[in-house]
């Protein structure tokens, strides 16, 4: 069985390794060494710019009769350009992600080394090829680990059939199909022949990190440290021999911690009506965005709110600066009459469905609310809210009802609550 190797360094002077034909690779490297050579050999020389590669073996298990795909090698190459690292220092929210779990696709790409979950395609066929483009290819796909690579910055993911196994490829660019570079990379991969293994026990082979010859040249030295590093801090799945139940564990529950966290964000991604791309950062951009054009909205109608109670208030004033002193002081002075306060009323109905709502208007005198809630009641209409307010001599009373079914009409309403109020 292949060896997870994290780190190989190549034995061989590897300066004019892209100029090598993949019969020459096979020729004159290891057999462990074969297969990342080749990795390394397809996304070096291909005109687009891939970030990782990663070769999955298909395995088969006696007990429960299915067969099922492992990590194996694969290759991190990273994003050669550097616009995401500029937009990292002038984006806040992005340097918050950055600093709360590095970079996201070299995250991703290591987050596969571990976890039998995580293996691209359980339920599609070897033959089946897979070249997902964009963030809605990726978002609306049926495969649970392409939902997951848009979200850490992936806009493309290819998962090509070889002999026992599938090649994935990943990239933050938008790549069309190519299928001279499918060809390309069955060719390759079709020249190595590729042992079938069986596991007898039911679980996924140990990986192991070997240690190949340290000689080479400073570019996979350099490859070798970084990741190393990413083993130790991120993903330290494997040792030679066996697992350690520590290093599991920490990895266990970074794992359910970065699940937890994509189950947030597609949950704020189903609130947020227009998302720009399928990162993280921004989803979190436009997220704020939205917010705060809720917020302006609120602001304007609470305005608009003011406004409109500061007109009512004025019109209020207005009609009660009608009113002549000697009038006033008369009504002041002298209490009128049950039968002369229907002269001062003022009724305003609306129906809406069971409910009515009633505006009363009228003098400050002879407890108006305590004669409208008396008049309701005899009406049998159920007082569902209520707001009495005073401006001036004027009292002003909102009432919520429920309305009887023979009273149900708002003439009818009004002149049975007039005349009920005149009494």
């Amino acid at each position: 069985m292949y060896n997870l190797t994290f780190s190989p360094s190549l034995s061989s002077s590897l300066l004019s390794f892209t100029q090598q034909t993949p019969a020459a690779i096979v020729s004159s490297s290891p057999p462990d060494l074969v297969l990342q050579q080749k990795l390394r050999f397809v996304v070096e020389t291909s005109p687009d710019r891939w970030a990782y590669v990663i070769f999955w073996q298909k395995m088969f298990d006696d007990q429960s009769d299915r067969s099922y795909l492992v990590w194996v090698d694969g290759h991190f190459c990273g994003n050669k350009n550097n616009n995401s690292q500029e937009n990292y220092t002038t984006n806040s929210i992005e340097c918050e992600l950055m600093m709360d779990g590095g970079d996201d696709l070299e995250l991703f790409y290591a987050a596969s080394f571990y976890g039998e979950d995580r293996s691209p395609r359980k339920e599609v066929s070897d033959e089946s090829l897979v070249w997902l483009t964009g963030p809605d290819e990726l978002r609306f796909s049926n495969y649970e680990r392409a939902k997951e690579a848009g979200f850490h910055g992936v806009h493309t993911l290819v998962s090509i059939p070889i002999n026992n196994g599938i090649i994935e490829l990943g990239s933050s660019e938008s790549i069309i199909q190519n299928r001279n570079f499918i060809n390309r990379v069955k060719s390759i991969f079709g020249s190595g022949k590729t042992t079938k293994h069986t596991n007898q026990t039911g679980s996924y082979p140990k990986p192991a990190v070997s240690d190949h010859s340290k000689s080479g040249n400073q570019q996979f030295g350099s490859e070798r440290k970084r990741r190393r590093k990413l083993e130790t801090t991120r993903v330290a799945a494997a040792t030679k021999e066996k697992h350690h139940p520590a290093v599991l564990s920490h990895v266990e529950a970074e794992k359910q911690r970065r699940e937890k966290l994509n189950h947030r964000f597609y949950a704020l991604r189903a609130i947020v009506p227009k998302v720009s791309r399928m990162d993280k950062a921004s989803l979190l951009s436009d997220a704020v965005s939205y917010i705060e054009s809720l917020k302006s909205k609120i602001d304007d109608l609470e305005t608009e709110i003011k406004k409109m109670k500061m007109t009512e208030t004025d019109k209020l004033d207005n009609s009660s600066s009608n009113t002549s002193p000697s009038s006033v002081e008369y009504q002041v002075n002298q209490k009128p009459s049950k039968s002369n306060r229907g002269s001062d009323l003022e009724v305003q109905v609306k129906i809406v469905g069971e409910e009515a709502i009633i505006r009363v208007q009228t003098e400050n005198v002879n407890h108006p609310t305590s004669a409208l809630m008396s008049a309701l009641m005899e009406m049998d209409c159920r007082v569902q809210h209520a707001n009495a307010s005073r401006l001036s001599q004027v009292m002003v009373q909102d009432v919520v009802v429920l309305v009887p079914e023979g009273l149900r009409s708002e003439d009818r309403l009004r002149t049975t609550l007039v005349r009920t109020l005149s009494l």
